[in-house]
Order: structure tokens, then sequence, then C-alpha cells
């Protein structure tokens, strides 16, 4: 037999090449901005916040998206992988069984999502429709005893209101002018989800964590001297490991 991490790691490690593999097609598939300043269909009516100079150097307008396919270098392609690999190493690790499914989502398509979101400020909204169909999918697949047994009623039901509750929190900040992007709130009921699929505790990590994250790096920004939007949604991301962290140091740290 196998020793108990040989199994996730060489999962993980496929998982992360597939990742760098499909990082390319992706990107260029994306509609966006040319090099030469015309403008693709976006497809995102709802402008974020005030966009930063341009993968060439040029001022993006607030409304258009960059040139996406500008993202597909080989560096980028292998930091994808990386991150890819070792999300997806914490989730065969320590995701709970019938939502493993949800959680490789997480680690794959959604990580790629928020790594050009780290680099651009923008979550391109065909690739966040496929994260989110990716995700129902996974969520339904729940329901299936393909790990030995299938989520309970209770589970899912508790999944389904974390992810409202998420996504309603998060469209309030929105409203409020707090400096969130509509990309953030399309992603919120997903992290919400993924938080809710561990406990209502691990729900409530998610938010807080990404959130506090998200918050302490706003503030070393300002304290070094930059300005200016900041890409919001990979902090939001990392929410729901620190849930899956508390939760296998066990009920004493939390």
């Amino acid at each position: 037999m196998p020793p108990p991490l040989l199994v996730p790691l060489a999962g993980a490690v496929i998982l992360g090449v597939l990742v760098a593999v499909l990082t390319g097609p992706v990107l260029r598939r994306l509609p966006g901005r040319t090099p030469e300043g015309s403008r693709l269909h976006d497809g995102d009516p709802l402008p974020g916040p005030a966009a930063p100079p341009g993968l060439f150097g040029e001022a993006i307008p607030d409304d258009a998206p960059p040139h996406y396919p500008a993202l597909a270098t080989r560096g980028f392609a292998l930091a994808c992988g990386g991150l890819g690999a070792a999300a997806s190493l914490t989730a065969l690790a320590l995701a709970p069984a019938p939502w493993l499914p949800l959680w490789l989502v997480w680690s794959t398509a959604f990580a790629l999502l928020v790594s050009i979101d780290a680099r651009t400020t923008w979550l391109p909204l065909r690739l966040t429709h496929m994260v989110w169909g990716l995700g129902s999918v996974a969520v339904i697949l729940a329901l299936l005893p393909l790990s030995g047994r299938a989520a309970a009623p209770a589970d899912l039901v508790r999944v389904l209101l974390g992810g409202l509750a998420s996504g309603l929190f998060y469209l309030v900040l929105w409203r409020l002018g707090h400096g969130l992007g509509f990309g953030d709130v399309r992603i919120s009921p997903l992290i919400g989800a993924l938080g809710a699929s561990v406990s209502w505790t691990g729900w409530w990590v998610a938010l807080v964590a990404g959130s506090l994250l998200g918050a302490l790096w706003g503030i070393a920004r300002i304290l070094t001297g930059r300005r200016g939007p900041f890409a919001y949604g990979p902090w939001m991301w990392l929410g729901p490991a620190a849930s899956l962290l508390f939760d296998a140091a066990g009920p004493g740290l939390l």
C-alpha cells in the first residue's frame, strides 16, 4: 500500500501540470483588449475599479479589459501550475470527501481565475462563468456516492445557504462602495459554498480570513506608498484554504 501522502501528491502534480498546460489556451480565448487598443466584446457591463497601466505600458480605460493573451507566457503558466498543484494537494489531503470535486474546481480553474486577477485586477467574465459551471457540476457530484458516501441533505443545504449568504454579504459591501469590483461579488458565493462544505465555522473562517488578508495587503500597500486598486480576488480565494487548515487543526483552535 502506498504511503498516505503519495496518492494526494501524485494527484496534485497531475492537476498542476494540467493547469499549466491549459493556461495558455484559456487565456487566448478570453475576450478583451487588443494590443493596438481596439476593444473586443467584453461581456461585462459593470465596470470594476480603475484599471492600472496595461500590459504594454499604455493607459487602459476603466471599462476596458486587458489583453489577456499577453499573459500566456511560460512563466505565468508555470506559476499557475505550481499554485494549482499546491492547492490541489491541500484539497486532496484535507477537503471533506463528498465535496472534493468542488474543492478541485477551487484548486484548478478557480486558481487560474484569481491568478489572472492578481496580474490584471480583472476577473474575466467568461472564465468566471466557466468556474461557476464547474462548481455547479461539482455540487451535483457531491450528491453521488463517488467517495463511498454522498453528501447528506443537511450538508447540501448548508453549502447552498453558505453560498447565498456570502454572495449577499459581498453584494452589500459592493453597494456601499467599499472598493470591491463586481467581479469579486460574482466569485463570493463560491467562497461561501467552499467554506460551508467544511462547517458553518468553516464558512465564517473563509470569509473572515479572506477579508483580513485582503485588508492587511491593502494596508501594506499604503505603508509602502502604493496607491490605486489592487486584486482582492486572490485573498478571497485563500479564505477557504484557511477553513480547511483550521478544521484540520481541531476544535481546540476554533
